[in-house]
């Protein structure tokens, strides 16, 4: 993976994680209460579980959003020190052809 790839796919996951209403610190610092006689289909009870999968997947979000970001200062940043041209000249040509003088 190059840095231009990773750094794509980490602003990917960022917009991702924004679409959220709330953020992860506001779903974690409301407690999330059940109380114990409520039925298994019950409201709240779905509630809850909700904002557990809500809770979940910003995690995994913001812990994706961090290695990319790491991943990205590893490898130089994004363009690497390269210009435009640079880095075009460098990548493949699959799926382009070459033109012929």
């Amino acid at each position: 993976m190059t840095a231009t790839e990773a750094e794509c796919l980490r602003l990917a996951i960022k917009a991702r994680a924004e679409q959220y209403p709330t953020s992860l610190e506001d779903d974690v610092r409301e407690p999330i209460t059940v109380a114990p006689e409520s039925g298994y289909q019950s409201k709240e009870r779905r509630y809850a579980m909700a904002k557990m999968v809500r809770i979940g997947e910003k995690k995994i979000l913001r812990a994706a959003e961090q290695a990319l970001a790491g991943l990205v200062t590893q490898l130089g940043g994004v363009n690497n020190g390269l210009g435009k041209r640079a880095m075009e000249d460098d990548t493949d040509m699959q799926g382009k052809r070459q033109r012929i003088k």
